[in-house]
């Protein structure tokens, strides 16, 4: 597809609402990529005015969600060791495929290699690097023999330039099927094979647009859509059972699970042999979630956000069940009710507070076309510090209630936050799918739940998290091979990932039981979760408890 951010940008249709012949044409000019017969990403000219009207003229379905990382003895905690070093069980992994799409893997560490010294990774696909022979496929994909070469040469990188500068995706490939030939360091799956996208930064017009700092790594919702599709043509190239690693996420979107990428991974989750495995979110306590509840005869509910000084933009979206619908009328710090914002509807409108040096932007969308219920998206440019208040007026009153969210932790300043906020339903997409694992953290050293770990339940009532795993203050290993200590819901997924490898290892490459995919795999690691007796289960920050694969298999 073609590499000039300037002009092009991607957009997610589904399958069937694009014209055939269109279809056919787009992609025979490296403008259109099938994802099978779900979605389809067309690569489309952007209007001189991108920044301001990507929504308003696309659609906010077609347009990609921005995804950020979820950062911030763990595997004697999960039962982990235990299986490892079980006389009979002495599960590692061996024959499964663990998928990781993240920031990229350090191959040359000895971790990630055999005994002999070759690599256990079967391929690297690096969005980043520059490709002028495939149109359909950006980057560059290197396979196990290409990785070896390197391994053997003075000069890896000259072979295989591919690395990992920010650190995560390395981090939690060590996690999840690390191995050190002395013993000094052990993964959860160190028999396991890998297999990496390294995902490009998201495009300008996406983080211009939705006012993502330069300076902080985000991905687009379409390079993650076709990063699983590969990731799932690997393991069937292989014919190897599959654990895949979504440990990145967003707060953009109805959090039910209905969004594309969430649809995607549902609709892949049922498939024998692949386990999915995502991150709760780090969001818990951080103030970007509100809940609102206008009871009947309220005239309006306002809803006030700090906005501290220097914040460059920050966008707000609004999302109520169908029928509902609401409007809302924006007052700012400087002018408060003398000049406001009011808009009703379905489309979009800008307004210029001069004195605050404030744009917002207002997109109405009564019907959104796949989740159903009206969204409100607001966004503001340059916004001066202090109190904005939203005022909200339910316009056809069935029960009163609405959600509103604030972008994820590092898209947005860390004191902007929600005066009076909701601390649940703050999983973050893709997790809220109800097909795939979701997984939250606590800490390990303490049995406390993590601060941060983002609560549940989905906003289509489903149990998320499923469960919670070890991620605060988790030791792995970095670029470079140097140890590193890690917080976040990603560490968490990873340790899931890594015993999700070891049930398919035991279920499929043994012959224990024909059938496994994502549902029953989730369900074996249920069954086995410690639960505290002082806890009412399922429970929205630990789910059906904390990862013990020990007690799984002692429940087989």
């Amino acid at each position: 597809m073609p590499q000039d951010e300037t002009e092009y940008g991607e957009f997610i249709y589904q399958y069937f609402a694009v014209p055939e012949e269109t279809r056919l044409r787009l992609e025979a000019e490296g403008l259109a990529y099938n994802l099978g017969k779900q979605y389809t990403i067309l690569c489309l000219p952007i209007p001189r005015s991108r920044p301001l009207r990507l929504v308003e003229e696309f659609g906010y379905f077609v347009v990609p969600k921005v995804y950020g990382l979820l950062d911030a003895g763990s595997m004697e905690a999960s039962g982990i060791t235990a299986v490892q070093n079980q006389p009979v069980l002495q599960q590692r992994g061996a024959g499964v495929l663990i998928g990781i799409l993240d920031t990229g893997i350090d191959y040359t560490l000895d971790i990630f290699r055999n005994a002999d010294g070759t690599t256990r990774i079967t391929s690297i696909w690096d969005q980043t690097l520059e490709n002028g022979r495939e149109k359909k496929r950006r980057g560059r994909v290197f396979d196990r023999e290409d990785i070896n070469r390197a391994l053997q040469s003075e000069n890896p990188l000259e072979i295989v330039p591919t690395t990992d500068d920010n650190g995560h995706g390395t981090f939690l490939a060590s996690i999840a099927a690390g191995y050190r030939q002395d013993g000094t360091y052990t993964g959860a799956a160190p028999d396991a094979q890998l297999a990496v996208v390294k995902l490009r930064q998201a495009p300008a017009h996406l983080r211009e647009y939705f006012f993502i700092p330069q300076d902080v790594w985000a991905a687009s919702e379409a390079d993650l859509l076709m990063a699983v599709e590969y990731l799932l043509q690997e393991a069937a190239r292989l014919s190897m059972p599959l654990v895949l690693l979504v440990a990145v996420g967003t707060s953009q979107g109805n959090h039910r699970g209905s969004d594309p990428l969430s649809a995607y991974l549902q609709w892949n989750a049922f498939q024998r042999g692949v386990a999915i495995v995502t991150s709760a979110g780090n969001e818990s306590g951080r103030g970007h979630h509100f809940l609102g509840n206008i009871a009947g005869g309220q005239p309006y509910e306002e809803v006030e956000i700090q906005v501290t000084e220097g914040e460059p933009g920050f966008s707000l979206e609004l999302w109520a069940r169908a029928p509902e619908t609401f409007f809302v009328n924006i007052l700012s710090p400087i002018y408060g009710e003398a000049s406001s914002i009011q808009v009703t509807g379905t489309g979009s409108t800008v307004r210029r507070f001069v004195l605050d040096g404030t744009t917002v932007f207002v997109d109405y969308h009564l019907v959104e076309s796949v989740a159903g219920g009206q969204l409100i998206l607001m966004r503001f440019e340059t916004p001066s510090a202090g109190v904005w208040r939203i005022r909200v007026t339910n316009d056809l009153y069935i029960g009163g209630q609405y959600q509103l969210w604030l972008p994820i932790t590092g898209f947005i300043g860390p004191e902007t936050r929600f005066l009076r906020p909701n601390p649940d339903m703050t999983i973050v997409a893709p997790g809220n799918g109800q097909q795939v694992m979701t997984i939250g953290a606590y800490q390990y050293q303490t049995g406390a739940i993590w601060n941060y770990s983002s609560r549940g339940f989905s906003g289509n009532g489903a149990v998320k998290p499923d469960m919670v795993a070890p991620g605060a203050d988790v030791g792995g290993i970095g670029p470079g091979g140097r140890p590193e200590v890690r917080s976040g819901t990603s560490v968490a997924a990873a340790h899931v990932a890594g015993a999700s490898a070891l049930l398919l290892s035991w279920g499929l490459i043994e012959g224990n039981q024909d059938w496994m995919n994502t549902t029953t795999v989730a369900t074996y690691l249920i069954r086995g979760a410690n639960r505290k007796s002082t806890l009412q289960y399922p429970n929205p920050e630990w789910g059906y408890g904390s990862l013990n694969l020990y007690q799984t298999f002692l429940n087989l």
